[in-house]
């Protein structure tokens, strides 16, 4: 069994150079994790839906907040409802991408 766990991950290296960390990647990676860097921080991300790319970096992501919990809602109410919404959305895309698949398969 598989635990996934979105982390917001920081490197608190001072340099001269802004776009390289102390691990010379441009942002940090899984590798700062692996290696223990002493710069890495993080943070947990909740309530996020978001597609991850081939570098594991999140390529496009909500996440639940600001203008989408205004003053009057209840927030635990409001958090149902993006969970129920955000599963629903993501077994519609699982089953499209299924669809469109077999159909490019049956194409060729």
């Amino acid at each position: 069994m598989f635990n996934h766990i979105l982390l917001e991950v920081h490197c608190h290296k001072e340099s001269n150079d802004d776009s390289v960390s102390c691990c010379g990647e441009k942002t940090p990676t899984y590798r700062c994790l692996l290696d223990k860097c002493p710069y890495l921080s993080f943070t947990s991300h909740e309530n996020a839906m978001c597609y991850i790319g081939d570098s594991s970096e999140a390529e496009t992501i909500i996440s639940l907040g600001g203008e989408m919990l205004s003053e009057s809602c209840d927030e635990e109410k409001a958090r149902l409802l993006w969970r129920c919404i955000s599963e629903k959305k993501i077994e519609e895309a699982y089953n499209e991408y299924m669809n469109e698949i077999k159909m490019l398969g049956e194409r060729e």
